[in-house]
């Protein structure tokens, strides 16, 4: 019988550990695979919290809970397990920190109080990973254009169910994708920083798609008459094609 392939977590997790013991060597395909499927998810957390912020200033409180809760019930141990190879008083802190969200709106905490925790939980997670991935893999800019790309699945997935028939047919679905497109949005200009030559000028062939983007995502509201999906996905995908015209990525987009 051949033996089980082991999840993404423990691969990571050993890669984690070998970090910290000083045992890795040079970057490869599979560190960037790992480390960046994890970092994706941390984005994506991020970015639920960021859609949880703004329904919340419009005193849309359910909704606000629903977005809180969604890093916990989608991503849940994903999200601190690794943390704990490498410091689990840091894990634990991540783990309480994305709990905090949902009871903060349960409490009705005021919405300035309110912006300050999202705040203080995505520099929390961005220090979880600076802590979880070696400065060697998060230098390299094959390491974000793959966050970049899982983020352009998972747009691309919230937003096929939440339009139908030419309207929005489930808020919760547009807004889990501008909440992972603004999160696109602030981590494409620091991949772009990094590229220099040919690649920077295949990845530029990028921007026109994102600035329409900009359009199917106005704002946390969904617009009356949406971007068709099939426009929307072909804007996803041209940004992926150029992030893998500028050697950056391997294969295509399921």
């Amino acid at each position: 019988m051949a033996a089980s392939r082991p999840r993404p977590w423990t691969l990571l997790r050993v890669a984690v550990v070998a970090s910290a013991l000083g045992l890795a060597g040079p970057v490869t395909a599979q560190d960037l695979g790992e480390h960046a499927h994890w970092a994706a998810d941390i984005e994506q957390a991020r970015g639920h919290l960021l859609a949880s912020r703004e329904v919340y200033r419009r005193g849309q409180h359910v909704r606000a809970g629903v977005h809180a809760a969604h890093p916990i019930q989608e991503l849940g141990y994903r999200l601190w397990r690794p943390v704990a190879a490498v410091d689990p008083d840091l894990s634990a802190r991540v783990q309480a920190a994305l709990k905090e969200p949902g009871r903060a709106v349960q409490a009705r905490l005021p919405v300035r109080e309110y912006d300050a925790l999202v705040e203080r939980t995505g520099a929390l997670l961005d220090r979880a990973v600076a802590r979880v991935v070696p400065e060697a893999v998060r230098s390299d800019p094959r390491f974000l254009a793959r966050v970049i790309d899982a983020l352009l699945t998972a747009i691309d997935e919230e937003y096929a169910e939440a339009v139908a028939e030419g309207r929005v047919v489930l808020e919760i679905e547009y807004q889990d994708a501008w909440g992972f497109f603004q999160r696109l949005r602030v981590l494409w200009p620091s991949l772009r920083r990094r590229l220099t030559g040919a690649p920077a000028a295949a990845a530029a062939g990028a921007d026109v798609h994102l600035a329409f983007l900009e359009r199917a995502f106005p704002g946390i509201e969904p617009p009356a008459a949406p971007v068709p999906v099939e426009r929307v996905k072909q804007a996803l995908d041209a940004v992926g094609a150029a992030l893998r015209a500028a050697g950056l990525l391997g294969g295509s987009r399921p």
